[in-house]
C-alpha cells in the first residue's frame, strides 16, 4: 500500500513512487503488477488507468474486521487492476 499526503498531491510524487515500484518489479523478474483499489475512488482508478493499468474484472468485498474505525454506511468493494511490465 502507498498513499501520497493530500497536501502534496499533484506534484508527481505518486508517479515517481509508481515508476519506482514498477522498476523494482522488473528487477525481480515480475511480468506484471496487480493491485486492488477501493471502487469508491474513481479518480484514483482513472489515474492508474492513465498510467497503463487495466481492470481485470475481479471484484471483492471489503472486509471490515476492525469496527473501531467505523462501519461503512454501504457495502464497499475492491477491484483489481493489472499492468503488464515490459523489459
Amino acid at each position: 500500500m502507498f498513499a501520497v499526503d493530500p497536501n502534496v498531491q499533484n506534484k508527481g510524487i505518486g508517479k515517481k513512487l509508481l515508476l519506482a515500484a514498477e522498476d523494482e518489479a522488473r528487477k525481480q523478474n515480475c511480468n506484471s503488477i496487480d493491485m486492488t483499489v477501493i471502487t469508491e475512488r474513481k479518480e484514483l482508478i482513472d489515474w492508474y488507468k492513465r498510467n497503463g493499468y487495466v481492470e481485470t474484472g475481479e471484484k471483492k468485498p471489503m472486509v471490515i474486521d476492525n469496527p473501531s474505525m467505523g462501519i461503512p454506511k454501504r457495502d464497499l468493494f475492491f477491484i483489481t487492476l493489472e499492468k503488464i511490465l515490459k523489459s
